[in-house]
């Protein structure tokens, strides 16, 4: 059965022995005790889809005496007659939108099989939408999934990592509390805690907010999905992102910034304040200010800017002050 690694991890911390190519041939009971007969297993030759099967191996049985056997017999799909199911008995959905077939929609472990919480939740969100574009009579789609990380700072280039917080040391992860081995040994008591209340505001405000704000609503996204752009179409030098965090509320993100130039035309023709225009020349523009100052205090009276930028290169500091389209 696969399990996370942590959940390994901690079964054999609690004594668990995993034997692995076992198979149970028969149960039966002896002198008030019960005694299990399995057989050893190994991987046969791969099949049309390459995966190995266990096939026995001959004279390898063998007797374990036990108090409780608990039969982990797995579970198959309920599913009703006259369903499309594929060879392991679970339901054939389509991945765009979960459909099976007519007016039939399913997610969850009777489309995947077994798995996790987490993905049948994710598969049920799939269906509602496949659902809203059935009732509509429009087509599905599927949601292009983004990357909306700077990623691990560790693997990345030098000219690519952009530092935010200077605040922000490297730390490990505050680990989940877990009761004594003994008590989780020998008893039912819930094995994890969460971490308490101080230990989870130190680690919200050590957040360095990687994510993009505009990620559900980004123009350049949708008109670059439209017109097939690949970033890697076109290699060779780029330019180093800069975080401008001076001004106490606004940041500024030169690597989200296209150049548009809509933020200096509201700037100049809507404000009347014209504090924004591109600096330098060619390869090396940037939207900026005169002379690189920053920007002046009473722009967090204003924030059009910030409203007009595509691609979220202006933003607030503080997430809550963004509109809501």
């Amino acid at each position: 059965m696969p399990a996370e690694k942590i959940e390994i991890q901690e079964a054999r911390e609690e004594g668990v022995d995993f034997q692995f190519l076992l198979a149970p041939v028969k149960l039966r009971r002896e002198n008030g005790r019960l005694v299990l007969t399995c057989q050893r297993m190994e991987l046969g030759e791969p099949d049309a889809s390459g995966r190995r099967r266990p096939v026995p191996v001959p004279g390898s049985e063998f007797d374990t005496v036990a108090d409780t056997v608990i039969a982990a017999v797995g579970q198959n799909a309920a599913v009703p007659e006259g369903v499309k199911v594929n060879r392991w008995g679970c339901c054939e959905a389509a991945a765009v939108d979960m459909k099976v077939d007519g007016r039939i929609f399913a997610a969850g472990d009777c489309v995947s099989g077994a798995a996790t919480v987490v993905e049948a939740v994710a598969g049920g969100r799939i269906m509602a939408l496949g659902m809203i574009a059935f009732m509509n009579g429009v087509e599905p789609s599927a949601e292009t999934a983004i990357n909306v990380s700077r990623g691990n700072w560790r693997g990345m280039a030098p000219e690519d990592v952009v530092k935010i917080h200077d605040s922000v040391s490297d730390e490990e992860r505050v680990p989940q509390p877990l009761i004594a081995l003994e008590a989780r040994r020998t008893t039912f008591e819930e094995v994890s805690g969460t971490i308490g209340r101080e230990a989870m505001e130190s680690e919200g405000r050590r957040c360095i907010e990687c994510s993009c704000t505009d990620k559900h609503d980004c123009r350049l996204k949708k008109n670059a999905e439209k017109c097939g752009a690949c970033p890697d179409a076109i290699r060779g030098m780029k330019l180093k992102p800069v975080m401008d965090t001076r001004h106490p509320e606004i940041l500024q993100d030169t690597g989200k910034c296209v150049k548009c130039g809509i933020c200096v035309k509201v700037c100049k023709e809507v404000v009347n304040q014209n504090l924004l225009s591109p600096q330098k020349r060619g390869f090396d523009t940037y939207i900026g200010t005169a002379f690189n100052q920053g920007l002046p205090l009473s722009c967090a009276q204003c924030g059009a800017c910030i409203d007009a930028c595509p691609t979220g290169a202006l933003d607030w500091k503080d997430k809550t002050r963004r509109k809501k389209s």
